[in-house]
């Protein structure tokens, strides 16, 4: 009984330019680069880099649509082609987001520093300074006024 051995696939086509050597995207393979010596594929291969980032880009076959690009190949994930209002109000959602939660951090960091002053004041310095409070109340009013600032200026 005779195992039935599996073919190697052929050998992908010559490039485009034959004259050409060095290394060629594989046409069976986008993924790979193989080294042509100027009359065949060598048995040297290497990750192909990429054409363009990985990202949303134009659809090729509709211009009415994004289409993924992995950095290799065009993948089957599609979305309607964003107008510029729409990106300027995802980039305003984006940057209301970004100030409400550096407004809520800052006002952590207030009560953090209000709890942890009370509690030094009552054991280890009854009556002491509270530099740490100073400090601690400093940085939270800051970052909770520039968290407000980012968030109304995103509503221009």
């Amino acid at each position: 009984f005779a195992a039935k051995m599996k073919k190697p696939p052929p050998p992908p086509p010559p490039p485009d330019d034959q004259s050409q050597i060095g290394w060629h995207r594989d046409p069976n393979n986008p993924r790979i680069a193989r080294w042509w010596t100027g009359e065949e594929w060598a048995n040297r291969v290497t990750a192909a880099p990429p054409t363009m980032p990985a990202g949303w880009h134009p659809d090729p076959e509709d211009e009415q649509q994004m289409r993924w690009w992995t950095g290799y190949e065009w993948t089957a994930a599609r979305r309607t082609m964003a107008s510029p209002n729409q990106l300027q109000q995802e980039a305003t959602a984006r940057e209301r987001s970004s100030g409400r939660k550096q407004a809520l951090l800052g006002a952590l960091i207030l009560v953090g520093a209000a709890f942890l002053t009370f509690v030094w004041s009552q054991t280890v310095q009854p009556g002491g300074t509270y530099f740490v409070f100073w400090g601690a109340t400093a940085a939270g009013a800051i970052m909770i006024i520039r968290g407000l600032s980012r968030m109304d200026s995103s509503r221009d």
